[in-house]
Order: structure tokens, then sequence, then C-alpha cells
């Protein structure tokens, strides 16, 4: 599994591209808070409407979270 974060997927998406990452990542995952965020720009206007089934949506666990976000501000849990 491929774990994409939201500047990945924001930037394919913004250039309507997202067939690329389909096309070679067909293990691509990615997490709730970073679907919530690619909806959000979806509905201000930056990103187009897009088809995010195709991903895999995983829950990390805390001490997951942890390890791949250091130094980032945590969501309340």
């Amino acid at each position: 599994m491929i774990l994409l974060d939201t500047t990945v997927l924001s930037n394919f998406a913004r250039i309507g591209r997202l067939d690329l990452l389909r096309a070679v990542l067909s293990n691509a995952a990615t997490t709730p808070y970073v679907i919530d965020e690619l909806k959000a720009g979806e509905v201000s206007g930056y990103l187009f409407d897009c088809d995010w089934e195709w991903l895999e949506i995983v829950k990390l666990s805390p001490t997951e979270e942890d390890h791949l976000t250091p130094g980032l501000i945590r969501r309340p849990r």
C-alpha cells in the first residue's frame, strides 16, 4: 500500500490528472482526514469535483499518525 497525502492528491486533482496516479498506483490509499480536506477543497472551488472512490481509505492508529506526521499540529482525537 502507498499512502498518499493531501498535497499529492490535490496537486494531481488540480490539473485534472488523477488518472496518472491511478495508472501507476494500483495500491494507493489515504486517510479519512485527507478525504475530508480534499472534499473541502471541492466545496471551496479550489479543486474540481473528483472521484475518490478508487482510493483505499485507511484509519491510522495514534502511533502511526505520530510516526508519519512529526511536527504537525494534531487534530483532536
